[in-house]
């Protein structure tokens, strides 16, 4: 018998290897050392990226590109291309604007360096990295990230360059190139706390010349760094960009949230263009908690890396398509530079000026306001000077027009702007109409266009439009104030703008529509495109708009489909219909909405209720993010009575939580009710029974709780963690109190070591995930051993009992020695990918192998409560449960999870596709 769990720790090293082997196998071999390719060219780029391994950079960019080809060869052949190029995505719908073409080495910065030929040696299209960052990015490049958009490191703040930036110019710096660096370093400074000084000498500094193309280093990096701003480069907007990368800015388009606001087009992408699309890590960088601005200097334009001009990024909001690629700085790319580099804590909120509209002091003078995009003013409550005036809405359409720009087709340095207000009276909104429009149209309307700031946070860049195409557009305010920017910087732009106001009451309306009538067709000719960009879950439109519309698309009308997550790089996602599961090979982005010819008909053959929705790996509480099932999501931030009241509804967590709920109840009743308990009044066995209630309780409510918030799932899980440790004590003080009088007193001596040792090792490994967010497995690590701690103590007066007495003298000796045995099965569940890796989408009910923990456990506190009653010299046990029965299903059991561990061993990772 003493063999048994010797035989069991085996099979749970075995398994623990065996998870090891199949992670590398499901990962791809992530974090493999890469092998540096050399080219003929790299001599030359090495005197140019001075601080760079370029050779290794070319190759780890080359083994990003691979992944990303890799994973788009395993979505559906509607997101990739066919083999004679066309495309074949749901965006195929999507309105075309044809692009205008004003400069010959590219209007755009990633056109002018991919007519420079640096595609295959710069990170995103114009960053160079270190060989610290090429690790780092290598290294964290999974889909199972925390990502954000400022530069932020371990090595934060070291790596910003303080208060103090220097920087001077190479001989190859052009009179234009200087006068657009300058105007970059003047505003970033005027509105920040940095300071930009020119010197040659100093330790770390910027080295600004005319190269290939335009690049820069992301944050300082120390000694002398290289920011090229090449032919086609010398202008504000792109100045001003790679100025934001070596002051600390990642890409706004590689933020951890983009697939909220963003999808990218894979089968538009050039297959050498990947990496262009990549996500950083948090190892990298942070937001501040600031929404994604469509319109920050940080983010590329729709179309960068097409291979066929159409476009690669599509904005979730479709009016917000023109508005990606800007060449202004946008207000949330200011206030997040401050945050940054710290300088809003320059200004104190009581001596400071009180800024109206969302804006913020100037660190550099207190008393004035850094204001959003149409606002100015010393408290950004007035109009910006100069061009423009305040309009009065009626309850009729009015109109006015204007011409920005003097005409000349030729580009000039900075923008001229014109500032309109339409104002309304309280409580009504503006309904602005574009009546007609003449600019140069291309990605982020950067020559010339208007812009409509109707959105409800005032502090994001508005709509901008470009295109004749736009005309007949409709928006409508959130408040009783819309400003509008009318610029231009090469020819002219014109524009007629029709407005007038309405009740804030009135529904957002976008047709007029029959009445409702249950469908499963769509209706509408855009219906893929609509989809795509969110339609089915954006709160602007109706309900009953998006069914009518589309519902065949949108699929409203399929019901009872239990959302799960599958963070896979397939992008698998699992839905439960009618008993069954499907598991859907989808692509990287969430589009939320599933598409018909994705579902097995067979699950999904009628139309016959409400919508079913997907759920993007933002969506899912990082704690709860694993490599196949999660289990237990439910929505943030609810109230607790919803979490309580959730052991009711339909979720993974659901047989967590009532696999020991039940139990502690029955042992509630037993204990209370006089003719149900006939357990020996010993102090022991009373320990023992509250140790096991605590467990069950303790369990049960942290499951019920954990997903309310980061820090509920630490508490809930603290506390879980803690009736581990008391239902342990419980068990050895029981023991213990069955050995001889030696073996009470160490029982008694020693119980605060035990307790510091155990609760220590469970509150540190809970901690370091706090902290430091490793794998789900290292924390498991970690709790090991603290369990392993657990198991000695157990075991240890069992082993006394084995020396001293027999099963046929001792028997409850049996009874303990089975509880031991669950004990170490429970640990291989708790401990291995069991049985997810044998067939995911099949076994998703079991939930990561933890419910079957919970079984075991419930397993331990049956055997050790009869063990408890015959060590007391009742042999009735408890009603209702006969030994016999326990007997049997330990042992059926224990051989299926040997055979179950030896399978699973045994088979290679498998995931279940969508054919």
């Amino acid at each position: 018998m003493i063999l048994f769990p010797i035989f069991q720790l085996i099979f749970f090293v075995c398994a623990e290897i065996s998870q090891n082997t199949l992670d590398k196998a499901l990962n791809g071999g992530a974090g493999e050392d890469i092998a540096p390719v050399s080219s003929p060219e790299d001599a030359e780029i090495e005197k140019t990226f001075n601080r760079t391994n370029v050779p290794r950079l070319r190759a780890a960019l080359a083994s990003l590109r691979t992944k990303w080809n890799a994973r788009l060869q395993q979505m559906p052949s509607r997101y990739s291309v066919d083999s004679v190029g066309s495309t074949v995505s749901p965006q195929q719908s999507i309105r075309f604007k044809p692009r205008d073409r004003i400069k010959s080495e590219g209007d755009t910065l990633p056109q002018v360096n991919k007519n420079a030929g640096l595609n295959d040696i710069l990170y995103q299209g114009d960053m160079v990295l270190t060989e610290e960052q090429i690790k780092t990015i290598l290294e964290e490049n999974s889909e199972s990230r925390v990502k954000r958009q400022a530069y932020r490191d371990r090595y934060y703040p070291s790596t910003t360059w303080g208060s103090s930036v220097y920087y001077y110019y190479d001989r190859s710096a052009t009179n234009k190139m200087i006068t657009a660096f300058e105007a970059a370093v003047a505003f970033w400074q005027n509105n920040t706390c940095i300071n930009m000084y020119q010197s040659s000498t100093a330790l770390n500094r910027i080295r600004v010349f005319k190269g290939s193309g335009c690049y820069s280093y992301v944050g300082r990096i120390t000694g002398v760094q290289d920011l090229s701003l090449g032919q086609g480069c010398d202008e504000f907007g792109t100045a001003a960009h790679e100025l934001g990368h070596a002051l600390g800015f990642f890409h706004t388009q590689s933020r951890f949230d983009r697939d909220n606001y963003i999808s990218i087009n894979y089968a538009n992408i050039k297959a050498s263009y990947m990496d262009q699309f990549d996500k950083e890590s948090s190892a990298t960088n942070y937001n501040y908690g600031m929404p994604y601005d469509y319109g920050s200097i940080m983010q590329y334009g729709a179309s960068s890396a097409s291979s066929n001009d159409q476009p690669t990024m599509i904005a979730r909001d479709p009016e917000y398509q023109d508005t990606m690629g800007s060449d202004f700085v946008s207000f949330y790319d200011i206030s997040m530079m401050n945050e940054h580099y710290k300088c809003k804590e320059l200004c104190s909120s009581y001596s400071s000026a009180s800024c109206a509209n969302g804006g913020f002091p100037n660190p550099r003078n207190c008393q004035v306001c850094i204001c959003p995009s149409g606002y100015g003013g010393a408290l950004c409550d007035q109009r910006p000077t100069g061009c423009g005036q305040l309009l009065t809405a009626q309850s009729t359409w009015q109109s006015f027009s204007e011409d920005v720009g003097n005409g000349i087709p030729k580009l000039r340095d900075e923008h001229t702007l014109c500032h309109y207000w339409i104002q309304a009276p309280a409580n009504q909104s503006i309904e602005i109409r574009i009546g007609s429009l003449e600019a140069i149209t291309i990605d982020g309307c950067i020559f010339g266009g208007i812009e409509l700031n109707t959105q409800k946070d005032q502090k994001l860049t508005g709509y901008r439009y470009c295109s004749s195409q736009d005309q007949n557009t409709i928006h409508r305010s959130f408040g009783n104030l819309v400003p509008i920017v009318i610029y231009s910087r090469y020819g002219s732009t014109k524009t007629s703008l029709d407005y007038r106001y309405v009740s804030q009451s009135t529904e957002q309306p976008i047709v007029t529509m029959p009445p409702l009538v249950n469908s499963c067709q769509d209706l509408h000719p855009n219906c893929a495109a609509y989809a795509w960009n969110g339609f089915c879950v954006d709160p602007f439109y109706s309900l009953a708009a998006r069914r009518y519309y589309c519902a065949r698309t949108l699929f409203f009308e399929v019901y009872n489909m239990t959302p799960y997550y599958n963070d896979h790089p397939g992008g698998l996602a699992i839905l439960r219909y009618a008993g069954k599961d499907a598991t859907l090979a989808l692509p990287q982005v969430p589009s939320h909405c599933i598409a018909w010819n994705l579902i097995e008909k067979k699950l999904a053959e009628y139309c016959i209720g409400p919508s079913c929705m997907l759920l993007s790996s933002q969506e899912v509480p990082p704690l709860l993010q694993r490599k196949h099932v999660v289990s237990g999501y439910r929505p943030l931030n609810q109230s607790k009575l919803f979490y309580l009241k959730s052991a009711f509804t339909c979720h993974n967590e659901v047989f967590n939580v009532w696999t020991h709920l039940l139990p502690a109840i029955i042992l509630l009743f037993t204990y209370l009710i006089p003719e149900l308990n006939t357990a020996h009044p010993r102090v022991p066995v009373i320990i023992l029974q509250s140790g096991i209630f605590i467990l069950l309780i303790a369990s049960s409510t942290a499951h019920l709780m954990h997903s309310r918030s980061r820090l509920d799932h630490i508490f809930w899980f603290l506390i879980d963690f803690s009736g581990i440790a008391l239902f342990g004590i419980a068990i050895g003080l029981q023991r213990y109190s069955c050995c001889d009088d030696l073996g009470v007193v160490m029982a008694i001596t020693y119980i605060p070591l035990l307790l510091l040792c155990v609760l220590g090792g469970q509150y540190f490994s809970t901690c370091y995930l706090f902290v430091f967010q490793p794998n789900y497995k290292r924390r498991l690590e970690l709790r090991m051993g603290s369990c392993f701690l657990l198991a000695c103590w157990l075991y240890i007066p069992l082993h006394h009992r084995y020396q001293s007495d027999s099963f046929k003298s001792d028997k409850a000796l049996p009874l303990h020695s089975r509880a031991f045995q669950w004990l170490l099965i429970s640990g291989i569940f708790m401990g291995a990918h069991i049985p997810e890796r044998f067939a995911p989408g099949v076994f998703d009910i079991i939930g990561y192998g933890h419910q079957l923990f919970h079984l075991c456990i419930d397993m331990v506190a049956w055997n050790l409560l009869e063990a408890a009653d015959r060590d007391c010299s009742i042999e009735e046990g408890y009603p209702g449960l006969a030994r016999n029965i326990f007997v049997t299903i330990s042992f059926i059991f224990s051989i299926f999870v040997i055979i179950l561990n030896v399978t699973t061993m045994m088979k290679k990772a498998s995931v279940k596709k969508y054919e």
